[in-house]
Formats: C-alpha cells, sequence, structure tokens
C-alpha cells in the first residue's frame, strides 16, 4: 500500500484494533534525463503584443514523481494569434430635422439619401470615432 503520509502505529475500526507490525519505506528516486515539461498559456480577447504580456507565469501542476502538486514557476516562449474574434458594436447616430436637404454629422454635411445609407462614403471616419480596431469593417446601417 502505497502512502503519503506516515502511518499510524494503531487504529480502531468498530471492536477491531489493528497494530502495524511492519513498515518498508523506498525512496523513489528521479533518473537523469527524467523531465516533466509543463505549459500554460492565457487567451485574450485583444489584440496585444508580447510586451503586453508577463514573463512569467506561476503555474500549480501535479509532480508525475511524487504525485504532489507543485508550483513551477513558466518563461514566455512567445504569443500566438489563436483566431480571429468578431466583436459586434453598436454606435448611434441621431439626425434631426427628418425632411432636411442635408444632415450634418462629424463636420461633414450629407445629403438626405432615402436609397444609400445615411453614413455610405464615411466608414473610415465612423470607425475612428467608434474607436474601432485596425481592420474592422461596417457590417450594416439601420435607418
Amino acid at each position: 500500500m502505497e502512502l503519503k503520509s506516515e502511518p499510524e502505529q494503531t487504529f480502531k475500526e468498530g471492536k477491531t484494533v489493528y497494530t502495524l507490525k511492519k513498515t518498508e519505506k523506498v525512496e523513489k528516486s528521479i533518473a537523469e534525463g527524467d523531465v516533466q515539461t509543463v505549459t500554460a498559456y492565457d487567451d485574450y480577447d485583444y489584440a496585444i503584443a508580447e510586451s503586453d504580456v508577463p514573463a512569467t507565469k506561476t503555474v500549480t501542476e501535479t509532480n508525475r514523481i511524487t504525485g504532489e502538486p507543485e508550483e513551477v514557476i513558466c518563461n514566455l516562449t512567445g504569443i500566438h494569434p489563436a483566431g480571429m474574434v468578431m466583436a459586434n458594436n453598436t454606435m448611434t447616430v441621431t439626425f434631426t430635422n427628418y425632411d432636411a436637404a442635408y444632415y450634418e454629422w462629424n463636420g461633414n454635411y450629407i445629403p438626405r439619401n432615402d436609397e444609400i445609407p445615411p453614413l455610405s462614403g464615411y466608414e473610415a471616419q465612423l470607425l475612428e470615432n467608434a474607436g474601432a480596431a485596425a481592420g474592422s469593417i461596417i457590417t450594416g446601417y439601420s435607418w
């Protein structure tokens, strides 16, 4: 029987008392080259650079030999893109006086046109005004 701590000399179970007669302790030695690789990662849902993340991370891992949890300090080896994230954001632009020939938005005079979305042609300014990340696109307008 493997135990992680020293066994009691006696213990009672119901009316029966058990007495320990013999123990044998066997030390497990680590063979040279017996290495356990520990890896960890963090996911970010926004763009980061290597300088944005800590150089080390403390991870609790179970030691294969002792079976005990052990804290290990992992060093950053690099960052890798894990895919794309689609973030749906809504930006509201309110126009007043709907019968006007022109509307003013962000210093631009926009001619009224019920056939073309009201801010068509101003996508770059809209994205900048909304604080959107590089590569963002407008997927639709509601009028």
